[in-house]
């Protein structure tokens, strides 16, 4: 079959072809309030989701998922959770297992006023103050037992720490001693 030669039959090579926007992208316009979304960003997830029936019905069920959160309506989420297993999507069944694994904590968690938010927060302080600690006196204590390693092998000149007195060695690790900053 021969190819058109006439210019007019081919694509013009300037013309711009309309871009699909990245998934990160279509993701974040699901997961913003509609009422914040921008006119042209409202307008291209409309056309995605009209053209994709599994991903506007997904759109649909994380939307009511966020009104249930923020609402923290617990006693909706059984329900939303059937709604969701009854129509198959491919993407929301796991989070379903997920929720289902300690259900009676997420709907406690969900419908309680009480949170742990600045007990978290204490607890993840605590640990970090542990951890710089720890590190330390962990690469303190690497130091000295590449340190004496290599004294007692021999293979300080290799390492380039030759130059290492023995007795200074000797004192200082006599005086290290682990968990003593």
């Amino acid at each position: 079959m021969e190819q058109p030669t006439d210019h007019r039959l081919r694509p013009c090579r300037h013309q711009k072809l309309p871009v699909a926007p990245r998934p990160r992208r279509v993701v974040r316009w699901i997961m913003t309030d509609p009422d914040r979304l921008p006119a042209d960003d409202a307008h291209e997830l409309k056309e995605i989701r009209a053209a994709c029936p599994h991903l506007d019905a997904t759109a649909r069920y994380v939307r009511d998922l966020a009104a249930i959160l923020h609402e923290r309506r617990g006693d909706l989420l059984p329900d939303w959770m059937e709604r969701v297993l009854a129509e198959y999507l491919p993407a929301l069944p796991s989070l379903v297992t997920g929720l289902r694994r300690d259900q009676d904590a997420v709907v406690a968690g969900l419908s309680s006023s009480w949170s742990s938010g600045q007990v978290e927060g204490h607890v993840t302080r605590i640990k970090l103050l542990k951890r710089k600690g720890y590190g330390r006196d962990c690469v303190r204590a690497r130091v000295f037992g590449l340190l004496l390693s290599c004294r007692d092998s021999g293979h300080g000149r290799s390492l380039g720490i030759d130059w290492v007195d023995p007795q200074l060695l000797e004192s200082v690790l006599q005086g290290f001693q682990p968990g003593v900053s």
